[in-house]
Order: C-alpha cells, then structure tokens, then sequence
C-alpha cells in the first residue's frame, strides 16, 4: 500500500503533485477564525447559567398559574352553585362551552389539529371575548363575585397567551445565539435539551 503525502484535510494542498488529484475541489479563499476555548466556554457557561435561571422563572410561574386556576375554580364553583338561591350556573355554562368551541390553545380538528401557533391562539381567544360581549354573558350574571370571576378567567387566558409569547420568544433567541456561536459539529447536550 502507498501512502501519499497529498491526504486531504479540509485544505487544498499546494504542492503541485498534490494538484492533479484535487483539481475537482473548488479553491476557496476563506478567513478562519478561532476562538479561545477559554472564551467559548466561559460564554456557554453564562448562557447555560441564563437558561437556568429563565427555567427555573417558567417553573414558578406554572405554579403560580396552577394556584390562580385552582382559586378561580373555587370561585366559580361558588357562585354557580346550584344550592345557591341566584345562581350563575347557566351563564358560566355558556361560557365555558364558547371557550371550548373557541379551542383557543390546541385544535382537536381533523385538519388542524394539536398546538395553535401564538397567533392562532391570540385570532381564537379574541373570537372568545367578543362571543361573551356580544352575548352580554358579563351583564346577565347575578352575582358581582361572578363578573369578577369572568374577569380573571379571561385575564388567565391572556396571561397564559403571553406566556406562551414569552418562551417562543426565549426559544428562538437561544437558537440563534447557539447556531452562531456553537459550532455545528459538537453537540451541546445541555442547551439542546432546553431548547427541545
């Protein structure tokens, strides 16, 4: 076996021997660039600490929102209750099937089905709030807790819109710091499992 001294390594060789077998790959002028490994590091390690830290503000605002579900649903029970004289059973009926039709974060259609984009969401929860106005479900409830009640369900679906505005937002902006930082060939286990 003969081994040549004209290997290719990602470099058109100049040796003119070398030429004859390389003349297929396109001459390239290109500027290369390198990055301490020091600095590399010290910026993955600031931008995974980062992505940490906007994890762990995710996590608390679940729970938070979890708790503002759970006490809205009290609430609503409370003042639908059908052992109550003046009940608001029927209207948040009403309600909650609009808000079901409306299928503001998730389409369980044939055609379009699974997650709606922010957009979709925010078109649907529009249609939403505009279906109770245009109904006057505020005005026909009997109980003043109730209106308040509407009030927060419908501000949990704007909150929960926004949420969701906030991490596509996040998602996007760590995608593009790692594609032009990171290079392409080394995976980065930590930031891929955030960003999936």
């Amino acid at each position: 076996m003969l081994l040549s001294h004209c290997s290719w390594s990602g470099r058109i060789d100049t040796d003119p021997s070398c030429a004859r077998r390389t003349h297929h790959r396109p001459r390239r002028h290109r500027k290369e660039v390198f990055i301490p490994l020091t600095s590399e590091t010290e910026f993955l390690t600031l931008l995974a600490k980062a992505l940490d830290s906007l994890a762990a503000l995710q996590l608390a605002q679940k729970q938070q929102f979890a708790q503002a579900v759970q006490l809205l649903a009290r609430e609503v029970s409370n003042v639908s209750s059908p052992s109550r004289p003046k009940t608001d059973l029927y209207v948040w009926r009403e309600i909650f099937s609009l808000w079901v039709e409306a299928q503001i974060f998730e389409s369980e259609r044939e055609k379009d089905r699974g997650e709606r984009s922010v957009d979709d969401a925010e078109a649907k929860l529009d249609w939403f709030v505009n279906q109770v106005a245009k109904r006057k479900l505020g005005k026909k409830m009997k109980h003043k807790e109730s209106r308040v009640a509407l009030e927060k369900f419908i501000g949990l679906n704007v909150q929960l819109l926004d949420m969701k505005r906030f991490q596509l937002a996040n998602e996007e902006d760590a995608r593009k710091i790692v594609r032009r930082t990171v290079p392409t060939s080394r995976p980065m286990p930590a930031l891929t499992s955030f960003l999936e």
